[in-house]
């Protein structure tokens, strides 16, 4: 599985969780990648800074890779709402446009 995340402050509560983790290198020395587990599924977090152009092109490189195909991609992060009241683990999603 690849999970994308924009930030940092995204990416550390599922990085804690990752079951032997290993960073590795990336084309773009501004990404950041670490392969891991989570209950047993491989997945790679990818730290891509922000923007649709970063995420594209973060994913674009992890999905041409030489011999890894992951079964799911998720964008994962929070918008960067770092709401107080926001806990880990919360699912937050968008109001409907009135």
């Amino acid at each position: 599985m690849l999970v994308v995340c924009a930030m940092e402050e995204e990416a550390v509560h599922l990085r804690r969780r990752l079951v032997d983790p290993v960073e590795e290198g990336m084309p773009s020395a501004a990404w950041r990648l670490t392969r891991g587990a989570v209950g047993g599924v491989g997945v790679r977090l990818l730290i891509c800074n922000i923007g649709e152009a970063n995420a594209a092109a973060g994913t674009a490189a992890m999905l041409s890779s030489s011999g890894w195909r992951p079964r799911a991609v998720i964008n994962y992060g929070c918008s960067g709402a770092h709401a107080a009241h926001i806990r880990e683990g919360d699912v937050v999603r968008p109001l409907p446009a009135p």
